[in-house]
């Protein structure tokens, strides 16, 4: 039985009292975030298309970037005027095949995520601080053509803040390109 991606999937805003605090929510309010399988939306598709609807910017989270396919997407965004900010995994930016400096050479900001703290396998970017994208897929080009992955496309206030307030954290917690 073949599976129909995307999926709608409806969430509901907890009324958990302490949740309605954080978010200033007095009722329940339907939230809609799209599940996407790359057996039918290929992961780097839905990243240009969201990358063609930024205006401000853009901060992400990635454990490595090799993909030469989504590098001229992103330049693109950064020569729009568009602020990209980039956490990548300390070693693998390391590596001959990482893109990432090239990234930074561009105009992003870039910062590392130490090894110390362990691997950083974390995957999510922000989008205008309206839209965040996650899921399994890493910036590499076996996951833009080879691999199953999964993303998710999510458009809700409570959700997109907290991943803005956890991007804020690991900027903090991650060093700056040398």
């Amino acid at each position: 039985m073949k599976l129909f991606l995307p999926v709608l999937v409806l969430f509901w805003v907890s009324s958990n009292p302490a949740m309605c605090q954080q978010s200033g929510e007095k009722s329940l309010q339907p939230t809609h975030a799209t599940v996407n399988l790359s057996l039918d939306l290929n992961s780097r598709d839905l990243m240009a298309s969201a990358m063609n609807q930024v205006e401000g910017s853009v901060s992400a989270v990635v454990y490595k970037f090799d993909d030469p396919k989504l590098f001229p997407i992103l330049l693109k965004t950064v020569q729009r005027g568009v602020k990209l900010q980039v956490i990548c995994d300390a070693k693998e930016a390391k590596k001959n095949a990482s893109l990432i400096g090239d990234l930074a050479q561009a105009g992003a900001e870039v910062r590392y995520w130490p090894r110390k703290q362990g691997k950083l396998h974390a995957k999510f970017v922000i989008c205008d601080e309206n839209r965040v994208l996650t899921g399994s897929w890493n910036w590499t080009k076996s996951a833009g053509g080879k691999n199953l992955e999964l993303l998710m496309d999510i458009k809700d206030d409570h959700t997109v803040k907290t991943f803005v307030g956890v991007f804020a954290r690991l900027w903090e917690m991650s060093q700056p390109q040398k």
